[in-house]
This record gives C-alpha cells, sequence and structure tokens, in this order.
C-alpha cells in the first residue's frame, strides 16, 4: 500500500515517539479503517496500552477534516498550564489536541491553528527557550521541515490560537495564487 507520493505506508507505521509524566506516546498509520492512530503506554511497561480510535483533523490544503495521514511529529507542552500534545502532519497542518482527551478508543478532534506549507514535509519539532533581544525570555517552537525552511514560533502564540476556534473551514475563505 502506497501513500502520499509513493511513501510505502508500512514505513509510516511509527513516525513519532515522546515521553512525557511517565507515558509514553506513539504516532504513526494503523492498518484500521481511521488509519492515523496515538498510543499512550505507562512506563515502566505493564502490557497495558491506550490507543485512540481516530484522530480527525483538519486539512487547510485540502480543505477538509482527514484521519487518513499520520502525525510527522510532534512534542508535548503545558499551554496555559494543560498538557498538550503539539503536533505537525504531511501537507503540514499544526494541530494541538489537549492530552486529556487521548484515551482508549477515544476519537480526538485535533484543532488546526496554522499551517506550515503545501508539498512539504515535517521531519521534527522542538521547544526551547530564547532570550529576546529586550532581555527577555520566550518558549519558542522550532519545526524543521524536508522542503522549506524551519518555522519558528512563539509558545505564546500557540498557546493563544489553541484557545480559538482553529482552521476549518478557512482556506475557502482565503484567496489563493501568489498572495497571502
Amino acid at each position: 500500500l502506497k501513500f502520499w507520493r509513493n511513501i510505502p505506508a508500512n514505513t509510516l507505521t511509527i513516525t513519532d515517539m515522546d515521553f512525557y509524566n511517565g507515558n509514553l506516546y506513539v504516532a504513526g498509520l494503523s492498518n484500521a479503517e481511521f488509519s492515523s492512530t496515538l498510543r499512550k503506554m505507562p512506563y515502566p511497561f505493564n502490557q497495558k496500552q491506550e490507543a485512540t480510535k481516530s484522530i480527525e483533523v483538519y486539512h487547510a490544503v485540502h480543505t477538509q477534516m482527514e484521519t487518513r495521514a499520520p502525525i510527522r511529529t510532534m512534542t508535548i507542552a503545558e499551554l496555559d498550564g494543560e498538557p498538550t500534545l503539539i503536533a505537525s502532519y504531511t501537507c503540514t497542518p499544526l494541530v494541538t489536541i489537549p492530552l486529556a482527551e487521548i484515551g482508549s478508543g477515544s476519537t480526538i478532534k485535533g484543532k488546526t491553528i496554522a499551517e506550515l506549507g503545501y508539498g512539504n514535509t515535517p521531519i521534527d519539532m522542538i521547544s526551547y527557550m530564547s532570550q529576546e533581544q529586550d532581555g527577555s525570555y520566550d518558549q519558542k517552537l522550532l519545526v524543521t521541515h524536508m522542503h522549506r525552511s524551519g518555522s519558528l514560533i512563539s509558545m505564546k502564540d500557540v498557546a493563544k490560537a489553541a484557545t480559538g476556534k482553529g482552521m476549518v473551514g478557512m482556506m475557502a475563505q482565503m484567496p489563493t495564487g501568489t498572495e497571502g
């Protein structure tokens, strides 16, 4: 089975892992009807794991909700005190999912807060503290890409966007072509 750009689907079984607060989160594809999956495993491993039923996110480039694309890279951060998974997908929507919503058999609806560039593939993301020119400090999110330069986003902006409505349906309202 081939995925986007003739990538063999079995190479996307596990796309990223993150450890947070005693749990390992594993993203990838499954062979289920809704193929994007996210598993949560307590550590130390005890044979118990929780898998999502599906992860549904809005892909702005495709102007539709989708469940078939896997998370390509992710990190976990506290946004306004709430532990939140921040994920980037192929065709690069940037999505937030509160960790409280991740549970066994749950259907997750991630909130698309940004689009990082059509035809692109995210490689990795990290958050770090940065000293600004005025001497203040700001937490940053750096997303590296395969076909574009990196995206550097203030975590304050990520947190603000996560409290909004998200991008669902926005592309139909946006100009196309070289504007924007």
